[in-house]
């Protein structure tokens, strides 16, 4: 950005952590999409509100930031971009992505290095999301390496406020919905 101090300067309010990236490029609008598969993050999205946590806590939640055609940035929030993986011994759901990776299909449609978003077809298989760490909690409880895979497959959403379905696991789709721009 030309002036980081300015009020119009883009700020990445959440997945503040190296997580998960998937950058899509779409030639027909000159959009470039990154979405960032869960974290640490210095917001997350409770009760209808963004909620600020100083600590940077870890969430399953995700966003994606767009770069439009004129190279302005906006983030928009995405909602929990993983299946519920219980732990046994809270009965809480565990929170994925921090420090994992994303592992490309290598045969998917390419455009400048970027995933071509307009040669997508439904059901296409992005590839799989790996590693990191498994949080029993946002904040102050225990962690471990995790050894999940997450498979990502991509699916066209009807409604035009929508961005995207993408699916990780086999335990259905999720709906992510440009409806909520991240403050």
């Amino acid at each position: 950005m030309a002036d980081p101090t300015a009020s119009n300067t883009f700020k990445q309010s959440m997945n503040n952590y190296n997580c998960p990236r998937i950058s899509l490029y779409s030639p027909s609008r000159n959009e470039n999409d990154i979405v960032l598969a869960g974290g640490i993050s210095l917001f997350t999205y409770q009760g209808g509100a963004f909620v600020y946590d100083a600590n940077e806590g870890f969430t399953s939640q995700g966003t994606v930031v767009v770069r439009d055609s004129s190279g302005s940035y906006s983030q928009y929030y995405l909602g929990n971009l993983y299946p519920d993986i219980i732990n046994p011994n809270t009965g809480n759901p565990l929170l994925f992505g921090a420090g994992a990776e994303f592992l490309m299909n290598p045969d998917l449609p390419m455009t400048n290095g970027l995933i071509n978003l307009d040669a997508l077809h439904d059901g296409d298989s992005l590839g799989y999301i790996f590693g990191g760490i498994a949080a029993e909690q946002p904040d102050f409880g225990n962690t471990t390496a995790s050894d999940q895979l997450f498979q990502v497959f991509y699916n066209t959403v009807p409604e035009p406020s929508t961005w995207a379905l993408l699916g990780l696991g086999s335990l259905g789709m999720i709906m992510f919905n440009r409806g909520r721009k991240v403050a």
